[in-house]
């Protein structure tokens, strides 16, 4: 006699029993990069000696290049995209394409890393010549010129693992989100989605540190930068939420205003970049794809504002081995809990576990006085209790047996019991079923299978 346990909110919360039912959502796969195609009209060669490749070039380009054979570029600090230091060293995508060009056009590029905003105030008033890697935007066509893209860029919703679920820009109204200072998602946030309460870093490191420290509620980073610093510093417990598209955008190189000529000869250059040296340099710096948690279920606008004013559910819990484990001194164990450990990370819902040693049959009665705690984690459907509890789908199939004593009677089925004493459980649904279809069957109930 197979009993399917169900877990059964109270019956004024319809909507939890729906929560608990979507355990699983879908897996969203995440494409990294996109490579450009080279252009047919190009004409490229590959060098012998150093396999770089070289472009044609016009005499008047070839003249602007020897009277700039030293060049000097600002980048932020943004590993694994771009990231420097004092002494002029740089590594990341940024700089190694910066390399690359520089090879295949016979000049020299000078690094300058540091603040943002600084490195930005610095291209605008032409201390350095450019910016190695940046997004376009209308404020920066102000005093750059850019090359045309050669990498792409992908912005994520973090937040910690036992939050809410954010599927949108929208979701973040009201909640304190960190960005980096001075960039494009924070400007755009500000001019599209004033209702954030938007906290500046100084960099990426800062924010994900106040994410993890509960200083924000979510973060809103560079997804490759972000993955990058949750590897190295062993971040665990946060999880991508969202990868909103209206933050994803080309990848540029900024070039100071009076040299559009500069502009033209690394837009050349850039187009004979090889596909496989474009999967190479991004492959060196972004080894694997990131993906959004697969694990975390969609909600309605409706679940969610229930979970913002219900986030804590009481639990009651009895000692019921294996799939309830209560032990001194100890937190609850077994089956049951690690299933609300895992809807709990995919919901945000925070269980508070009740141990009670209360006969199941008392708990009813309280629940139908709607005096209990708020969900029984295992207990079976029958059409009375659906009159005072509202259910979720089957989660546990647990099969009743029937004990006899080795020198007793051979039971061949249930009915080999009829005029006999059976003890069952009282309360259970076991009890129910056995009253309505044996009634031939004496029953001693008791409050525990001990």
């Amino acid at each position: 006699m197979p009993m399917n346990l169900e877990a059964p909110p109270k019956r004024t919360w319809p909507i939890s029993a729906i929560l608990l039912c979507g355990a699983f959502s879908l897996l969203f796969l995440l494409i990294a990069e996109l490579a450009h195609p080279q252009p047919p009209t190009l004409i490229t060669k590959t060098s012998e000696k150093e396999n770089i490749p070289t472009i044609l070039l016009t005499s008047e380009e070839r003249g602007w290049l020897s009277n700039h054979p030293v060049i000097t570029l600002g980048g932020g600090h943004f590993p694994p995209l771009d990231s420097g230091d004092d002494s002029g060293r740089a590594e990341g995508i940024g700089p190694d394409y910066a390399r690359l060009l520089g090879s295949m056009l016979g000049i020299e590029f000078k690094f300058v890393s540091g603040d943002w905003a600084k490195i930005q105030q610095m291209a605008r008033q032409k201390q350095i010549d450019g910016i190695r890697l940046l997004l376009k935007n209308a404020e920066r066509e102000e005093y750059l010129h850019f090359t045309r893209s050669y990498t792409t860029l992908k912005h994520a919703i973090l937040t910690q693992k036992s939050s809410l679920d954010i599927d949108s820009l929208s979701d973040l109204a009201h909640k304190r989100v960190g960005t980096m200072n001075a960039v494009y998602a924070h400007r755009y946030m500000q001019e599209h989605y004033p209702q954030i309460e938007l906290v500046p870093f100084s960099t990426v490191e800062e924010n994900l540190q106040a994410l993890v420290s509960g200083e924000v509620d979510a973060a809103v980073a560079s997804l490759a930068v972000a993955g990058s610093i949750m590897d190295r510093m062993f971040i665990t417990n946060l999880k991508v939420t969202a990868l909103p598209e209206e933050l994803s955008d080309e990848l540029h190189m900024g070039i100071r205003k009076d040299w559009p000529e500069f502009v033209s000869i690394l837009d050349k250059a850039i187009a004979a970049i090889p596909r496989e040296t474009h999967l190479q340099l991004k492959s060196r710096w972004i080894s694997h794809q990131y993906q959004i948690d697969s694990k975390q279920v969609s909600l309605t606008e409706k679940e969610k504002a229930w979970l913002r004013e219900n986030q804590t559910v009481r639990v009651r819990t009895a000692d019921w081995p294996p799939y309830l484990i209560i032990k001194d001194k100890e937190p609850p164990q077994g089956i049951a809990i690690e299933y609300l450990k895992l809807i709990g990370e995919r919901t945000g819902i925070k269980f508070r576990y009740e141990v009670t040693n209360q006969p199941f049959a008392e708990f009813l009665e309280s629940m139908k006085r709607r005096q209990g705690p708020d969900l029984a984690a295992l207990i079976a459907k029958t059409p009375e209790r659906e009159q005072y509890l509202s259910f979720s789908e089957n989660y546990i199939s647990s099969p009743y047996v029937i004990f006899s004593r080795s020198q007793g009677d051979l039971l061949l089925d249930i009915t080999g019991l009829t005029g006999k004493t059976l003890a069952v459980p009282r309360g259970f649904k076991v009890q129910e079923l056995l009253v309505k279809d044996y009634p031939e069957i004496n029953l001693a109930l008791f409050d525990s299978d001990e």
